[in-house]
Parts: C-alpha cells; structure tokens; sequence
C-alpha cells in the first residue's frame, strides 16, 4: 500500500565561466544521478527483503537489480496510462517503524540507474510484475504479546524503527554520463526504541555492554526480523513526570540482519 513516489534525477552540471564575463559561458551535464524516494505500508516482506538480507544471497537479496514502475494517467481520470520506469534500481537506505496504534510502515531510499517517463508500454522480458497482496497492513498488534524480544527478555515496546544503510556507491566511468555499477559497500544496521520502565535490564544491558539478539515479530507465523549481535549504545532519554507513564527510549547498533 503505496503511500508516496518521488522522483528525482540530477544531471550534475558543470558550471563553466570564462575570465572577462559575469555570467556563465556554459552548463556541461556531467555524472547523471537518479533517485526514488518510496513510502509505503508493509503487506509482506518481500520488498524488504531486498534491502536488508545479506549480499551474496541471489535472488530477494541486495545482488539483485529491480525494475520499478509507476503509474499516472496524465490529463485526468480518462487521460492515458502513462508509466515511470526505474531502471537498474537497489535500495540505498530502508526504514522498518511501528508505533502503537498504526500500521507498520516503511520508507525507502532508491538509487536507479536512470528513470524513463512517458512510456504507454510496460517492457519486462523475461521478468514480471509484482503482485497486490490484496491483504491488509501489518498492524501494531499482528506480531502477538510482547513482538520484541532482546535476549530472553520481552520489554514492553511503544514505539519501533530499524534502519538499514547499505552506502551502495554509484560507479561511473569514462565514456558514460549514467552510472554503470552500483555495487553494496557494507551494511550498516541501527535502530531505537520506546519502552515503558519497568525494570533496570536495559539499563543493565547498556552498561554492562551486553550483545544479544533482537528479534521483532512483524507478523505472526508471516514475517521476523532477527538482528544478532545487537547492543544499546545509548540511553536517549528517561522521561519522568508527574501523571505521566515512565518511557525509557534507547538506541542500538546491531552486527547483521535477516528478515522472513
């Protein structure tokens, strides 16, 4: 369930002067840069997949490229399906949140090899569409009593977001405007969350700089997403005040990831 498609291509300019004149003599395109920025509700996996499972995995692993499209009808209501094709796209940065009383969402930051407008046509070859599950979002509640385990523990979570960096590095060459590869450098996994304090075992695992595995129940018996070597590394804030819940919120650093 999308809820937002930008966008945006930068043809990197070059800004000429000449000794003798205010103004510019010339503006060369120089390193042609594309981006899509995507936010939507999680209805499966399948997507994130492809932004948080380990390289060297193949297919529904950042190894492989997408082809993303969209769809406007340009003139209104019964204007002509007109389609943005994304070419040679891997997600640069994804955000899995959740907080109580919504659906769980995602954000995710796209780098395409180019972006083509104005197309009637969808041109796959031997590919495919993806399908409409035709199913809800993930809820708040789907992932059952208690979906974030740290260790053995099970605090009592508010508020949930895991960001995956993957630093994917545009390579260009001499002879090409557009980028030709765009190869994951390494994979940086952080995250933070709000819980009600109710005890002193986060505190504990913070201080005592405790490595555990963190696992978040997406969905039951659907979806996980287990992050091993995980730490605290800050205590972001403790909130005290009268007729109010105590809230404890911290930031963590995890070693990998995997995702069901």
């Amino acid at each position: 369930m999308v809820d937002s498609y930008d966008p945006k291509a930068d043809m990197a300019h070059l800004l000429q002067r000449q000794v003798g004149s205010e103004d510019l003599k010339q503006m060369v395109k120089g390193a042609e840069a594309y981006d899509i920025s995507l936010a939507y509700k999680l209805q499966t996996s399948t997507f994130s997949k492809y932004a948080i499972q380990a390289a060297g995995g193949g297919v529904g692993t950042i190894d492989k490229s997408l082809f993303i499209y969209a769809s406007a009808r340009l003139g209104g209501p019964t204007g002509t399906e007109n389609f943005i094709r994304a070419n040679g796209c891997r997600i640069n940065r994804y955000t899995l949140r959740a907080r109580t009383g919504g659906p769980i969402e995602a954000s995710a930051e796209i780098i395409a090899r180019n972006i083509i407008f104005n197309t009637t046509l969808v041109t796959l070859g031997t590919g495919s569409l993806a399908t409409d599950p035709a199913t809800a979002p993930f809820m708040f509640y789907d992932g059952g009593a208690n979906p974030v385990t740290f260790g053995t523990r099970t605090p009592d979570v508010r508020e949930m977001e895991v960001t995956f960096n993957r630093n994917l590095e545009r390579v260009h060459v001499l002879g090409l405007s557009k980028q030709k590869f765009l190869p994951p450098r390494f994979r940086s996994i952080e995250g933070r969350f709000t819980i009600l304090w109710e005890d002193l075992n986060q505190y504990t695992d913070l201080t005592g700089d405790t490595a555990q595995t963190l696992t978040w129940v997406l969905k039951t018996a659907t979806s996980t997403l287990t992050l091993t070597g995980c730490k605290y590394r800050k205590l972001d804030s403790l909130v005290l005040q009268p007729e109010a819940l105590a809230l404890e919120r911290y930031s963590f650093t995890a070693l990998s990831a995997s995702i069901t």
